[in-house]
């Protein structure tokens, strides 16, 4: 097609060019007339010729052999009439199979990057699946999104943009073997397929690419660090058809993303739009809105003096069957899909009336309410928890709110800012699974931290690994060091109890002394309980213990 419109219309513009060349020489004599014409046809040949080379070097095909052109000129009389017969030969044949192939090249490839579209990938992917089908080998797919790209198109402009697309694309592609196939999807959107491979290998790829990637990249003078996050899904454990692949790559980027881990794998209980999760999804979003998520509590015990010191409140849902579903469940679905504030919300109201009413009948005790890095967005938390403790005259001493070492241990400075708001009010602020979240010390000088909690995972089997019983005593020291509380979580049985109040642990709380109940239950316990179980401490234990 191209090649007829470019003979076409060289024809035609020469033979313009040719009759306004003649019109004045209408009235010369007929020897001067042929003389002007072969004069404009030269002229007209040559632009053809040149036309011709300047449309090879555009579209960057070498010449497979120049069209032959049979040109012939009839003159008749002074009227200067011209007859140009082009003739292709059959080697401008294979010019339009070149300019067929370039056709196709390009609605298979990315116009800026040169790798292949998202239509390339989907080939290339099923080709592999088929493969994968007889070899019965494994197929990895990674989504690859980069984390700070808006922030440069919209600083910069899209020109650093798609500067920095194209060349970080050679660095991407290093990561991988020669025959793998990466794509750009679109926008800051890349895709890798990896056939043949296992976990472990797969694994080592995204640490590659990742490691790569952790770099400062000059553009334009500018000094540039994008990260990115990866999602990984297999075939065929994850999918068996190339939609599904991608789809749940895609659920395992946003996981990356979201916990600022670099990469992940498919996970189905991170997936909330699987049939399972929806289901539960709705669910949730029902319970919620009517008000079925319930609050129990756990009591917590001062080892020192024998008496239940507070309560921690959990949050419980039971079904439409009436069945517990388990908090690690619905709480990260909430987390997921933003509702957790919604649980937050729920649970401090509830938790600071009921211990109004506790406080009301000579019951006096703190109570503990979990909160998440989610509850910190937006400058409402402070006030709401004000305006509760106020309208229920709850002194704010007897409040504390709990919240995971990772999230208190973040750079944000508006939770930093909010945490001291909050402790300014005489609010107590504790951290949850004390252990697992690679605390800074400085950090944890600087934030208005009251209570350590162990996590229980140190004290399940405290009796029986000597790590445990250091990283525990370590624990112990370093929080009274600091001035700080120290609970110990999962608290199981009565020699785990003993090593603990050896050590110097302040609280403990655990399934020896109760499982979270609800609050019309509370009380019941409470009238029932005695301390024989922890009296059997005071005379010196026989019992076997570690060497601490």
């Amino acid at each position: 097609m191209f090649l007829k419109a470019i003979t076409t219309g060289s024809v035609l513009i020469g033979i313009v060019i040719l009759l306004f060349s003649l019109k004045p020489t209408m009235n010369l004599t007929k020897e001067t007339q042929q003389k002007n014409g072969w004069k404009v046809l030269t002229v007209m040949i040559f632009g053809f010729i040149a036309g011709y080379t300047f449309f090879l070097w555009r579209t960057q095909i070498a010449p497979v052999g120049y069209t032959e052109l049979s040109v012939g000129m009839i003159l008749f009389g002074g009227s200067g009439f011209v007859i140009i017969v082009v003739r292709m030969s059959e080697k401008s044949v294979l010019f339009a199979e070149r300019i067929a192939a370039l056709e196709r090249f390009n609605s298979l490839h990315d116009s800026l990057t040169g790798l292949p579209n998202r239509k390339r990938l989907l080939d290339k992917l099923g080709q592999a699946i088929e493969v994968s089908k007889s070899s019965q080998s494994s197929i990895y797919v990674f989504l690859i999104d980069l984390d700070r790209f808006k922030e440069v198109n919209d600083t910069l402009g899209h020109h650093v943009g798609d500067k920095v697309l194209k060349h970080i694309t050679p660095h991407l592609a290093s990561a991988v073997r020669k025959n793998d196939i990466i794509a750009r999807l679109g926008g800051d959107e890349f895709a890798v397929v990896l056939p043949d491979i296992d976990h472990q290998t797969a694994e080592r790829i995204a640490q590659k690419i990742i490691k790569i990637m952790d770099q400062y990249f000059y553009i334009e003078q500018h000094r540039l660090k994008i990260g990115l996050s990866i999602g990984i899904s297999s075939y065929p454990d994850n999918g068996l058809d190339t939609d599904i692949l991608l789809q749940k790559a895609d659920v395992a980027m946003y996981v990356a993303k979201r916990q600022k881990s670099g990469f992940s794998f498919y996970d189905p209980d991170q997936d909330i739009y699987s049939i399972q999760r929806l289901k539960l999804s709705q669910d949730l979003e029902k319970a919620i809105k009517d008000n079925q998520i319930d609050l129990y509590y756990q009591p917590i015990i001062d080892l020192k003096t024998h008496t239940v010191k507070g309560f921690e409140a959990l949050s419980r849902w039971k079904n439409s069957d009436g069945e517990f579903i388990p908090p690690s469940d619905f709480i990260q679905l909430a987390k997921q899909t933003g509702w957790i504030r919604d649980i937050t919300r729920n649970s401090l109201e509830r938790g600071i009336k009921q211990l109004a009413q506790w406080n009301a009948r000579g019951l006096q005790c703190y109570l503990t309410i979990n909160i998440s890095l989610y509850d910190f967005k937006g400058q409402e938390l402070v006030s709401s928890i004000e305006n509760l403790l106020s309208s229920h005259n709850v002194n704010p001493n007897t409040l504390v709110l709990e919240i995971t070492e990772g999230s208190i241990m973040t750079d944000d400075l508006q939770v930093q800012s909010t945490l001291k708001q909050l402790n300014k009010l005489g609010i107590m602020i504790a951290i949850d699974d004390f252990g697992t979240g690679y605390s800074s010390l400085s950090r944890l000088k600087q934030l208005p931290i009251n209570i350590i909690k162990i996590d229980k995972s140190f004290i399940f089997e405290l009796m029986n690994d000597e790590n445990d019983a250091i990283i525990v005593r370590s624990t112990i020291d370093l929080a009274h060091n600091m001035k700080k509380i120290v609970v110990a979580e999962g608290v199981e049985n009565i020699e785990t109890i003993e090593i603990l109040r050896n050590l110097g642990c302040d609280y403990v709380q655990g399934f020896y002394y109760s499982r979270a109940m609800p609050a019309d239950k509370v009380e019941l316990w409470l009238n029932n309980f005695h301390d024989s179980k922890v009296k059997k401490l005071e005379p010196k234990s026989e019992r076997r213990r570690l060497k601490l």
